[in-house]
């Protein structure tokens, strides 16, 4: 993790610390605190985003906040959030379920990575 990614995610920790939240963001606000904590780690530049931003973790609450009626996704949330920082991200989510609590041992051959071999063009010589 660079020196940038650390202030960025130590800033949003500040932050969310000091904020005066209402009763719709206070819900939202470490879910989606801990979300882009992750998506900082994950990105550089989403963390010069978040650290050279004008808002405010507690703005960008507000603005996850607004308008929702009773109810709003965390990953809707999450995009929202992100939007505040870097209008042009967006966020991509995959679930996965496990049943049965058995070890997931089946393997999924389109992830699964093939096996490489690495031949030298003068071995065929």
């Amino acid at each position: 993790m660079t020196e940038l990614q650390k202030v960025a995610i130590e800033q949003l920790q500040e932050e969310h610390k000091k904020a005066k939240y209402d009763n719709k963001a206070k819900i939202m606000a470490k879910p989606t605190l801990d979300a882009l904590i992750n998506f900082c780690e994950q990105s550089e530049e989403f963390a010069e985003a978040v650290h050279d931003s004008n808002n405010t973790f507690a703005e960008c609450m507000a603005s996850v906040a607004k308008g929702v009626g009773n109810a709003i996704s965390d990953f809707e949330a999450y995009g929202k959030a992100v939007k505040i920082y870097m209008p042009s991200a967006k966020i991509n989510v995959a679930m996965k379920i496990s049943v049965n609590n058995a070890p997931d041992t089946a393997v999924n051959k389109a992830t699964t990575p093939t096996k490489r071999v690495s031949l030298n063009l003068l071995d065929l010589l």
